[in-house]
């Protein structure tokens, strides 16, 4: 026996020197054969010694076959065939796999080569000259992508060129060229169930599966999320393979939670496909039970919204399995301590708001599934009301609500029972508990407070009493805010006077109030699995809370609070009551991803640096934390410190008498914009009015004289740091301009955009106007970004525009690389298809922030730009689309243009800003980076355009 292991591999060393030059194949092959037929005959002996090498050389016998089949023009069959041998038995030898495939791909479209390149325009262009350009164009880019990997040995580069090849043939399927290539591709890989492009779609995921494995896994997971929402059954057994799924890396999963539990939630709501469920439900237990603080938040998330439509906890569901797994008493106390830090009354408002809102959607009177859904719903807000505001004791808090919170609430329980409001709870006792004898009237209270009163209804004849109800308790606690704020209370200032729980709370001795000491918030996409996997203790905790807060002057009034932590650290957020921070997260992460390509954007030092972002954590539908943006303040707060109000107020009431023949500073009416909008190519009138405004306004408006150049000057006194600094203000105008122009940030105003006293750089804050909102509100915003006077006036005496524009067009080119492009891409897709993100709720917002006093678009629909078209014109960005054409192709959804007809005047408007135009490609080609930098720098700095910006954008400054 030990003779004939011994000569089984002396054959399988020669078969290995015969193909090691690869001239020799027939040898080798015919060695192997030989092999085979001794194994057959029972000659041979199975020695585990020789397995492992028999295994390697059959890989590397089909590696050799198909790259000289590749060659061969008059052989696809043969090619076909051994590259899925080559594919399948790829497991580490991803270098190996994605060299056969450069020389297959070349081979599929070798009919590509034969048809020489078209010089007219695509609309003359024969069929196979298109199939032509479009192989070549996926060839060079697979070249570019997987060639120096082959080269360098970098296997995650290598098996992720090759996944994204496959992916971008799946999803260009209809072109001729493209088409082909997934007949090829996918019968090389398919199964007897498949066709050829499920085939490539479970290919490409095992490709980024096994990408993930050898690191490759930032850009891959956000591609396999996409094809898990566009193709999920077939996704899932790509993810199924080898159970792939349990090996992937974890810190690959950690951003992209939400995600991976919103599509959980999407399948348990509309009983979508088991195998799915058995593939998805592992990956997100393996994070409930290593990093249960970052699913807990998407599964409260997605356990209500199953709720809302009437999935409930007993139906014993993946998603509320998962949630009971990660349910932590002391997490859940600390979002209820938070959402006490609201105000009281907006709170109220809003929870009774959203009820009215219930019982005014379409199907209400629908069938009985979706009434029984909706009264599941009111109940919930209801209880949510009951329990966690008006009560003296809250959950998981118990009696450490609060001075002010429980004043509130004791005086409103009275409201509503004996006082002005006693009537939406008189005469709602139960049929059956009032006939029983003998009930305690006190009883009778305590149920029909518990049940909600009149303001939940049991059945749909009892809605238009519901409605009413609430119509007028709503109105009641907006007369008792505005009593409120006219005594003009000071702002609390202690943390005890809303949460004695938070203010008492203290994680040093290792356990608080006998729960677990919290973590701090942390975003998912900067966290690491491997310190926490090897000791969870010296992750970052929560040691206390600062005892002092501040109070901010905003509309919703959130509270700054500062928490000491276990590492020696002060840490600040913004705690935001009564408001949903996904959006706002969604957008951090997609800045996340962008700061990575803006790192090797332009010269020395990139422009990474001039995209300042920061956490946002979002810990319920209603409540959440921003962290503080130490060091830096608003651009509003730097002008008025510097100008004053009145001056603020003389601008603007200029602009508006040159513009509307008289000031609406008192009445804002959007007619009269829209007015204006229509009649906008008489552009120099328009124009007259920014010159009006900055007639006022004077040095202010322009040089050093500007607020902003005064504030850089007096960071940086000195000539040297001065130079860095406005350096550093110009970089960041660009940077910061590029991305949210992708991402379509609309509502820029002074208060929105921070300055960094520390270095010059900004930072965006409010991210609820978003993917176009801004394009379809009554005054639709025109600026694509922000550079008005006072970003332009720091750069003096240098050419401020054509020094942003170099900035700007070097930010474009690095966002629409091809290697930063397809993850940006991938990362829209997921956000596009989330559930859990409103799209429509920002507009209606920002709507009604506009029609204050008017009273013409109370019966205007809002949010008719659909998700798919949002980011679709986020994608023609990334592709170099005219900027014209996508505001032009946005204003045609919206409803307030379409009624008021204003649609020509904007388009003549937007079209005269550009010229002479910089573009100079034909109709409908790409524009280049440094043509679409030119563009936005002149739509975003055009006196017309900027002549009828909504007031509150404050354009003169």
């Amino acid at each position: 026996d030990d003779l004939d292991a011994h000569v089984r591999a002396f054959g399988l060393d020669a078969a290995a020197l015969a193909m090691r030059s690869h001239r020799d194949v027939d040898v080798g092959a015919k060695l192997i054969a030989l092999d085979d037929a001794e194994l057959g005959g029972g000659t041979g002996r199975r020695d585990s010694r020789c397995e492992a090498r028999r295994a390697s050389l059959e890989r590397d016998l089909a590696l050799a076959l198909a790259r000289r089949a590749a060659g061969r023009r008059d052989r696809p069959e043969e090619c076909r065939t051994l590259y899925a041998k080559v594919l399948k038995g790829g497991g580490t030898a991803a270098t190996s796999v994605a060299a056969v495939t450069l020389e297959f791909a070349d081979a599929v479209a070798s009919g590509a080569a034969a048809v020489p390149p078209s010089s007219s325009s695509s609309s003359s262009r024969t069929p196979e000259q298109a199939a032509a350009e479009l192989g070549r164009d996926a060839l060079r880019r697979f070249r570019a992508e997987a060639a120096p990997c082959v080269t360098s040995g970098d296997q995650g580069g290598a098996v992720f060129a090759l996944a994204e090849f496959v992916d971008g043939v799946v999803d260009a399927a209809d072109d001729p060229a493209r088409r082909a290539a997934l007949e090829e591709l996918g019968s090389s890989s398919m199964t007897d169930e498949d066709s050829p492009r499920a085939a490539c779609v479970r290919l490409a995921v095992e490709s980024y599966v096994r990408a993930m494995e050898c690191g490759s896994f930032r850009r891959a997971v956000p591609r396999v999320l996409a094809r898990l929402t566009s193709d999920a059954s077939t996704a899932a057994k790509g993810l199924s393979q080898k159970d792939a799924a349990r090996k992937l890396p974890l810190e690959a999963l950690l951003p992209w939670a939400s995600r991976f539990v919103s599509l959980v939630a999407e399948h348990d709501d509309r009983g979508g496909d088991a195998s799915v469920l058995e593939v998805l439900e592992p990956l997100v237990a393996r994070l409930v039970e290593r990093r249960p603080e970052v699913a807990r938040g998407p599964l409260r998330y997605a356990v209500e919204r199953l709720e809302d439509r009437g999935v409930l906890p007993e139906d014993t569901t993946a998603t509320h399995r998962l949630a009971a797994r990660c349910r932590d008493d002391a997490a859940e106390a600390f979002v209820v301590a938070l959402q006490g830090l609201g105000d009281p009354f907006l709170r109220l408002q809003d929870g009774l708001s959203e009820m009215y809102k219930l019982l005014q959607d379409d199907d209400v009177g629908g069938g009985d599934a979706q009434w029984l859904a909706r009264r599941r719903a009111l109940g919930r807000v209801w209880a949510r009301l009951r329990d966690e505001l008006l009560a003296e004791e809250w959950p998981f808090v118990g009696a450490l609500v609060g001075g002010k919170n429980l004043r509130f609430g004791v005086g409103w329980r009275k409201k509503f029972r004996s006082g002005s409001l006693a009537s939406a709870f008189s005469g709602s006792v139960p049929d059956d508990e009032e006939a029983k004898p003998g009930v305690h009237q006190e009883s009778r209270w305590g149920e029909t407070w518990r049940r909600g009163g009149n303001l939940v209804p049991r059945t749909r004849g009892e809605v238009a009493t519901a409605k009413a109800k609430l119509g007028e308790v709503i109105a009641k606690v907006r007369e008792e805010l505005k009593k409120f704020l006219r005594r003009n209370h000071p702002p609390e200032t202690t943390l005890e006077a809303f949460s004695p729980y938070l203010s008492s709370y203290d994680g040093a001795s290792g356990r608080a109030r006998g729960q677990r000491v919290l973590d701090v918030p942390a975003a998912p996409w900067t966290l690491s699995s491997t310190t926490f996997s090897a000791n969870p203790s010296l992750t970052t905790k929560i040691v206390a809370f600062d005892p002092a807060i501040t109070e901010m002057a905003s509309m919703r009034r959130p509270k700054k609070l500062t928490i000491r932590c276990s590492d020696g650290r002060d840490r600040r957020y913004l705690a935001k009551s009564g408001e949903d921070l996904r959006n706002d997260e969604r957008i951090e992460h997609v800045f996340d991803a962008m700061r990575t390509a803006l790192a090797s954007a332009g010269t020395k030092g990139g422009l990474a640096s001039g995209l300042r972002t920061y956490g946002v954590f979002p810990l319920s539908p209603r409540v959440g934390l921003i962290e503080w943006v130490d060091g830096a303040e608003t651009v509003k707060s730097v002008v008025t410190r510097a100008a004053g109000e009145e001056v603020m107020n003389a601008a603007w009431a200029a602009r508006d008498a040159t513009l509307f023949g008289k000031s609406l500073v008192c009445h804002q009416n959007h007619g009269a914009y829209r007015r204006w909008l229509g009649r906008l190519e008489v552009r120099a009138e328009a124009a007259k009015a920014m010159d009006a405004a900055f007639g006022v306004l004077g040095d202010l408006a322009r040089g050093r004289s500007a607020p902003m150049s005064r504030y850089l000057l007096a960071i940086a006194p000195r000539a040297e740091a001065f130079a860095r600094v406005r350096s550093n203000f110009a970089k960041s105008v660009a940077a910061s301009n590029a991305c949210t122009y992708v991402v379509g940030l609309g509502d820029r105003h002074p208060d929105n955009v921070m300055v960094d006293a520390r270095n010059g750089t900004l930072a965006h804050i409010d991210f609820g106007a978003s993917f176009g909102t801004g394009t379809q509100l009554a005054v639709p915003e025109l600026m694509p970004m922000r550079f008005t006077a006072q970003f332009a006036a720091p750069l003096a005496p240098l050419d401020g525009a054509a020094l942003v524009r170099r900035h700007l067009a070097d930010a474009l080119a690095a966002l629409r690389s091809p290697t930063s492009r397809p993850t940006l891409d991938a990362m829209l897709t997921v956000f596009a298809a989330d559930p859990v993100l409103d799209w429509i709720a920002p507009t209606a917002k920002y709507d009604h922030q506009q029609s204050r006093g008017d009273d013409n678009d109370k019966d205007s629909k809002n949010g008719a730009l659909p998700p798919s078209v949002r980011v679709d014109v986020a994608r023609g960005k990334l592709a170099g689309k005219h900027p014209v054409d996508l505001l032009l192709g946005e204003l045609q959804y919206n409803v307030h243009v379409k009624r008021t007809g204003c649609y020509e005047g904007i388009r003549a408007a937007v079209s005269a800003s550009l010229s002479p135009s910089p573009h100079k490609g034909g109709a409908g080609t790409a524009v280049t980076p440094a043509e679409q930098a030119d563009i936005l720098i002149k739509l975003a700095s055009d006196p017309a355009l900027l002549g009828v910006a909504w007031f509150g954008l404050a354009p003169w400054w």
